[in-house]
Protein backbone atom coordinates (compact mmCIF):
# COMPACT_ATOMS: atom_id res chain seq x y z
CA UNK A 1 0.00 0.00 0.00
CA UNK A 2 2.92 2.34 0.68
CA UNK A 3 3.95 2.17 -2.99
CA UNK A 4 0.59 3.53 -4.06
CA UNK A 5 1.00 6.55 -1.81
CA UNK A 6 4.49 7.13 -3.20
CA UNK A 7 3.15 7.03 -6.77
CA UNK A 8 0.29 9.35 -5.84
CA UNK A 9 2.75 11.84 -4.34
CA UNK A 10 4.77 11.78 -7.54
CA UNK A 11 1.68 12.40 -9.61
CA UNK A 12 0.72 15.35 -7.39
CA UNK A 13 4.22 16.84 -7.73
CA UNK A 14 4.05 16.42 -11.50
CA UNK A 15 0.61 18.05 -11.73
CA UNK A 16 1.74 20.94 -9.53
CA UNK A 17 4.86 21.51 -11.62
CA UNK A 18 2.81 21.63 -14.81
CA UNK A 19 0.20 23.92 -13.23
CA UNK A 20 2.85 26.34 -11.91
CA UNK A 21 4.62 26.36 -15.25
CA UNK A 22 7.82 24.95 -13.78
CA UNK A 23 7.81 22.33 -16.52
CA UNK A 24 5.77 21.89 -19.67
CA UNK A 25 3.41 18.97 -20.08
CA UNK A 26 5.12 17.98 -23.34
CA UNK A 27 8.54 17.80 -21.64
CA UNK A 28 7.17 15.58 -18.89
CA UNK A 29 5.49 13.30 -21.43
CA UNK A 30 8.82 12.93 -23.24
CA UNK A 31 10.58 12.10 -19.97
CA UNK A 32 7.89 9.58 -19.04
CA UNK A 33 8.15 7.94 -22.47
CA UNK A 34 11.93 7.67 -22.14
CA UNK A 35 11.56 6.25 -18.65
CA UNK A 36 9.09 3.63 -19.89
CA UNK A 37 11.50 2.61 -22.66
CA UNK A 38 14.32 2.19 -20.14
CA UNK A 39 12.10 0.09 -17.89
CA UNK A 40 11.00 -2.20 -20.73
CA UNK A 41 14.51 -2.62 -22.12
CA UNK A 42 15.88 -3.18 -18.62
CA UNK A 43 13.82 -6.35 -18.15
Amino acid sequence: MNGRFTQFGGILRLATSIKQGTVTASLMLKKLANSAELTVSGD
